[in-house]
């Protein structure tokens, strides 16, 4: 029998791997130039944190954790800026740590903490490409396929309109996670499958950085690993089980610091329900590419060509695998199955809609790209052209040709500015539409916040004597307010699952529909001096306890009729700062009540003791000091 040369041999690799180069390159290409086109006007180094939406709240979360690091070396603190007093780093930034620690590090390494938080954007962006192709090969995909799993891939994060919508809103970690999870996935699979044990070190690594990013990898990985783990279970050596018992431990181990805190202060959290809640009804909707509730799918386009092509291209690999006894059927399987069945069917159970189940089809679909590319690669490796009738090629380039239309629409919603202008009518009227169909709509880029933000954010500074608060209605203002400036802020995310959230009116009356003397008794009791509100609002807007000083941009500013005073018996001088509340001129023979959150944390000094006072509309209550104590006093943050 003949043997090619090595010569041959070499030159033939050598005829494959350019082919390769270049698609590598094309793809690499593709998405640095999507990457270059989301983020070019993105502020990343202007000294301010990326603002719209969740940004704004993970940024005051970030200040603040990454303020109590630098000076307590805690990591988290009692904020009197939030919600007349606030548990920061508790329980509601579950999903922030890693972003946290990150510009922590960079911060200390000389750059400046927005900076270093806004860096972490261009990261999550710049990663996915080779998460996706190291995951397949991984799973034992050709590098053809690979780069085949890495386009839909691709695809999903810029153009599919929930996995767009989870980083430009802001919900960075989420996002990062949505991918990054096939990585330890893929690890442990390898590991079954090589032997190797020295993928538990990477794979340990990984899941421990992974949980600290966002909780939800948990999620996203408990079925098919244990799946995994179950089916090699009987043929493992103890010395096998407990390398992987390790495994677990050390996730738990690097997670403890924040799970300890999160379940220390559990008590306060309330129920969170509201967004991201799929029914099953959603799967003929999301087919469709039609939006029914913008509270499950966000504030864009239910834009869903990728995510079908790899859930179906995927699926039909599960298939082939299934029948050729393909040991990646199980835990693909699993995973796809289980996260489908949670973003559809997960809003019909309490537990679940406390974590947003809809969310997972994003994952879902990055999981299905890996068997939607090994079918792919079945298809070529069989030739199924090969001998194709005829008759068939029309059917088929038909079908083609509206799939990639299909396609091109996702595509083009996110690229409207490559669009040309539809000219106005002949007679002269301009018509409010696009060559697209739609009416102009964003872009769904990064861009420097609105003058009128920076405008009112101006104006707040300005009138912040520190003794007075101010409420906000639209809760977006509110975040920005907290990330830019020293105002203490009632508003803000109103569905903030905290029982501190009973401070911001607007959670309890999202249109300002309160009577005129509950309003007033509201105002005072929190130490109301000023109320934005943005959005129209009329009837409350006529309060006869509200006085109209200010317009700028949206926002309409007035100043309260009230008394106004941060202690309630008798007027004192009250200074705030992070962890540290300081009173002034008090009569030492008088109780004094804080118009500030008690928390169990909360120390007196000197020489004097705090006590919880109730409040009827607020569980978590106010701070009262007994008589005696001193003319001057501090309640500080004892952790």
């Amino acid at each position: 029998m003949a043997t090619s040369s090595p010569r041959m041999t070499h030159t033939t690799a050598r005829r494959h791997s350019i082919p390769m180069a270049l698609a590598f390159a094309v793809v690499l290409t593709i998405h640095l130039v999507l990457f270059v086109q989301v983020e070019r006007q993105a502020p990343i180094f202007n000294g301010e944190p990326l603002s719209f939406i969740d940004f704004d709240t993970h940024a005051v979360q970030m200040l603040r954790v990454t303020e109590a690091l630098d000076r307590w070396g805690k990591h988290w603190a009692y904020d009197v800026q939030t919600l007349a007093g606030y548990p920061e780093g508790t329980v509601f930034n579950a999903d922030n740590k890693g972003w946290e620690l990150w510009t922590y590090a960079l911060w200390k390494l000389g750059l400046s903490r927005p900076t270093a938080f806004n860096l972490f954007v261009l990261f999550v962006h710049l990663l996915v490409p080779a998460t996706v192709y190291l995951s397949s090969r991984l799973f034992r995909l050709e590098p053809w396929e690979a780069l085949i799993a890495t386009s839909i891939a691709l695809g999903i994060w810029f153009f599919d309109g929930l996995g767009r919508w989870s980083w430009y809103s802001g919900g960075i970690s989420f996002a990062f996670v949505s991918y990054l999870f096939l990585l330890p996935l893929s690890l442990f699979y390898a590991h079954f499958r090589t032997g190797k044990r020295w993928l538990l070190w990477p794979l340990a690594a990984l899941m421990s950085l992974g949980h600290l990013v966002h909780p939800s990898l948990f999620v996203l990985l408990v079925v098919p690993m244990t799946g995994l783990y179950a089916r090699h279970f009987r043929a493992l050596r103890w010395t096998q089980h407990a390398a992987i018992v390790g495994v677990a431990v050390a996730v738990i181990g690097v997670n403890s610091w924040w799970l300890a805190t999160a379940f220390r202060f559990a008590h306060y959290v309330t129920d969170h329900e509201p967004f991201f809640v799929g029914r099953l009804f959603d799967i003929v909707l999301d087919a469709a590419g039609l939006t029914d509730n913008l509270t499950r799918t966000g504030l864009v386009g239910n834009r869903t060509g990728f995510r079908f092509l790899s859930l179906i291209a995927g699926f039909m690999g599960l298939v082939l695998w299934r029948k050729q006894r393909d040991d990646r059927f199980l835990p693909f399987a699993l995973g796809i199955g289980f996260l489908f069945v949670m973003a559809y069917a997960g809003g019909y159970v309490w537990i679940f809609r406390q974590i947003q189940p809809y969310r997972n089809i994003v994952p879902t679909a990055f999981l299905a790209s890996i068997p939607a590319a090994a079918f792919v690669g079945q298809l070529a490796r069989n030739n199924i052209f090969k001998g194709f009738p005829r008759l068939m090629w029309a059917p088929f380039g038909l079908l083609s040709f509206l799939s990639v239309l299909y396609l091109a629409k996702d595509v083009m919603y996110f690229l409207p500015f490559c669009l040309p202008a539809v000219p106005p009518l002949p007679t002269g009227e301009i018509v409010n539409i696009t060559t697209y169909g739609f009416p102009p709509h964003r872009d769904f880029r990064h861009y420097p916040p609105e003058k009128h933000l920076d405008d009112i954010v101006a104006w707040v500074r300005q009138h912040d004597d520190g003794q007075s608060r101010f409420l906000v209605e639209w809760w977006v203002l509110g975040e920005h307010l907290l990330s830019r400036t020293q105002a203490q802020v009632l508003g803000g995310f109103r569905e903030r699952n905290m029982e501190h959230r009973a401070a911001n009116l607007f959670h309890r009356f999202p249109k300002g529909e309160i009577a005129d003397d509950a309003l007033a008794r509201y105002l005072e009791q929190y130490a109301v001096r000023w109320v934005i509100v943005s959005l129209e609002l009329p009837e409350f807007e006529k309060k006869p306890v509200l006085e109209q000083v200010a317009t700028i941009g949206p926002h309409r500013i007035y100043r309260t009729r009230v008394p106004v005073s941060l202690t309630q018996e008798e007027p004192a001088e009250v200074s705030a700062s992070l962890n540290r509340i300081d009173v002034y001129g008090t009569n030492p023979n008088r109780d004094v009540t804080l118009r500030f959150h008690w928390f169990e944390t909360l120390v007196c000094e000197p020489q004097c003791r705090i006590e919880r006072t109730p409040l009827a509309d607020d569980p978590v209550g106010f701070i009262r000091v007994p008589a005696p104590h001193p003319t001057n006093f501090a309640i500080v943050n004892g952790y």
